[in-house]
C-alpha cells in the first residue's frame, strides 16, 4: 500500500489550537481526493500530522499531484505564522508492524485510552506479539484531599483511606501518600468511572446505641478529578464516511519468525471478539497500515 504524509508546523500552538487551525482545514481539502482508503490525523503542540493511506495499486504519482493541489488551496486558510505543509511518499516496505488498531467513537480521550491499555494487555499476553504502543488518548488522575480535622474527628488515618481505596478497587494503582503541612493528598489512577466512584467508597462503619453509619471518603475529603494536558490529538477517517472520530491508536507488532498468513487472522478475531465481549458494540474497531495486504500485492 501506499502512504503520504502531510505535516505542517506551527510553532507555539496548542495541540488543540493545531487540530482546528491547520489539521482539519488540511483534511477538508484533501479528503475528497480519488483512492485514499482512510485517513489518520495527529494534532501535537506545534505541529500537525496527517497520514493518508492509499488503496492498493493506486497510481501515487497521480494522487500525489493531487494532494499537493489541495494542499495548495489549504494554505490560504492556515494561520499566517504556520509554515508551508510539507509532502511526503513513504515506502511501506519498511514498516515493521503487523498493523495498527483504531479504537474511535464518541467517547471522552480519558475512556478510550482505558479501553486501549485493556487492549494492550490482553494482545501481550500471547507470545506471537512482539510489543505494542499506544498513541493518543489522556491519561485520568482521581485526587483525594483528606480534611485533616475530619479525620481527626472519625478517628480515621490517611492510612485506612488508602487500604479503603486499594481493596475496592484491586486492579488500579494508587500513587504514593503525600503528606504536606496538615494537608493529606492521595492520587488515584485507573479504570474508575468518575470521581463519584471513589467519594462512595465505605472506609468505615460506626455503630452507636441508636443507629449505624457507614463513613465514607466523601465525608473525609475532596475528591476531584484530573486530566493530563492534551499535548495530542489524535483523529481516523474511513474513506466509507470521511467522518472523524477521536481515537486510540494501537500499534501491533509480531514477533520474528511468525506466519503473517495465520497469525493476521487470527490476532484480528481476538481483537474484535475481546472489544465486543469488554465495550460493546459503540466502540469502532479499525485497522491501517496493514502488513498482510502489502504482502498480498506485492
Amino acid at each position: 500500500y501506499g502512504i503520504i504524509t502531510v505535516s505542517t508546523i506551527y510553532d507555539g500552538a496548542s495541540a488543540v489550537d493545531i487540530d482546528q487551525l491547520v489539521t482539519q482545514e488540511i483534511e477538508n481539502e484533501i479528503k475528497n481526493v480519488d483512492d485514499i482508503r482512510k485517513i489518520q490525523s495527529v494534532s501535537r503542540n506545534s505541529s500537525s500530522s496527517i497520514t493518508l493511506e492509499l488503496e492498493p495499486g493506486a497510481n501515487v504519482n497521480k494522487i500525489l499531484n493531487d494532494v499537493r493541489n489541495k494542499v495548495d488551496e489549504a494554505k490560504g486558510k492556515l494561520p499566517e505564522d504556520a509554515e508551508d505543509p510539507q509532502i511526503r511518499e513513504i515506502n511501506s516496505g519498511n514498516e515493521r508492524s503487523l498493523f495498527s488498531v483504531h479504537l474511535a467513537g464518541d467517547f471522552h480521550p480519558a475512556l478510550l485510552r482505558d479501553y486501549a491499555e485493556k487492549l494492550t494487555n490482553y494482545l501481550e499476553q500471547f507470545s506471537y506479539i512482539r510489543s505494542t504502543s499506544i498513541s493518543g488518548g489522556a491519561e485520568r488522575e482521581i485526587f483525594v484531599d483528606l480534611n485533616p480535622l475530619l479525620l481527626e474527628q472519625y478517628k480515621i488515618t490517611p492510612l485506612e483511606v488508602q487500604q479503603a481505596i486499594r481493596a475496592t478497587h484491586k486492579d488500579s494503582p494508587i500513587g504514593n501518600l503525600e503528606i504536606g503541612d496538615l494537608e493529606y493528598s492521595l492520587r488515584v489512577q485507573g479504570r474508575h468511572k468518575d470521581a463519584k466512584d471513589i467519594r462512595n467508597i465505605i472506609v468505615k462503619n460506626r455503630v452507636s446505641v441508636s443507629q449505624q453509619a457507614s463513613i465514607t471518603i466523601d465525608d473525609l475529603a475532596e475528591v476531584y478529578e484530573k486530566e493530563e494536558d492534551m499535548e495530542t490529538l489524535e483523529y481516523y477517517a474511513s474513506k466509507e464516511s470521511m467522518q472523524r472520530m477521536p481515537t486510540v491508536k494501537i500499534t501491533v507488532n509480531k514477533a520474528s519468525n511468525t506466519n503473517i498468513f495465520k497469525l493476521d487472522p487470527t490476532i484480528r478475531k481476538q481483537i474484535l471478539d475481546f472489544v465486543e465481549k469488554e465495550f460493546g458494540d459503540e466502540i469502532q474497531v479499525q485497522f491501517t497500515m496493514e502488513e498482510i495486504e502489502e504482502v498480498r500485492d506485492s
